[in-house]
Formats: structure tokens, C-alpha cells, sequence
């Protein structure tokens, strides 16, 4: 089974030489599959993140976290963070 994901984008701040881009991607899901299977939660879910993306020249850094919803009582509603730095090879 699968999980379905909606969600948008919002760019709040376009990247200039001295700042970096700031945005969101709100975004609600709910896995298809049976969590009496393990096949996922069957409940809605929902992740309010907050992203910075800097270039400089060849490289790009980008990162952010946010908050997870779960509609349920268990595991996963909390702080999620990420980063990542990339070269354009």
C-alpha cells in the first residue's frame, strides 16, 4: 500500500548574495494500508517544516525542520530536522 502526501510550497524570502531563500511546504498525508498489517497508520499526518537554501557557486547548502502531526496517540509526532550540502558536478 502507499502513503498519499499533499502539500504546497511558499517561498517567503528569495535568495540574494547575503541571504539565503526561506520557504514551507505544509503538507497532510495518510498511508492507504492497514496498521493492523503494518502497512502504515491509517490515520492522517501532517509535517509544518521550514527550509533555508544558500548557493555559492558550484554549491548549494539546504536544510530545515518542523514540526510533525500525527492524529493518533504514538510514535512519530515531534521535531524533525535535516541538512544537506551538494556540488553541481
Amino acid at each position: 500500500m502507499a502513503t498519499r502526501k499533499l502539500g504546497v510550497k511558499f517561498r517567503f524570502i528569495e535568495e540574494t548574495n547575503w541571504v539565503p531563500q526561506v520557504g514551507c511546504v505544509p503538507a497532510a498525508g495518510s498511508s492507504l494500508g492497514s496498521s493492523r498489517e503494518n502497512l502504515g497508520t491509517g490515520h492522517l499526518q501532517g509535517f509544518l517544516p521550514v527550509w533555508l537554501q544558500k548557493s555559492w557557486g558550484d554549491w548549494t547548502a539546504y536544510g530545515g525542520g518542523g514540526y510533525g502531526i500525527n492524529s493518533f496517540a504514538g510514535p512519530g509526532t515531534g521535531n524533525l530536522w535535516a541538512a544537506c550540502c551538494k556540488n553541481r558536478c
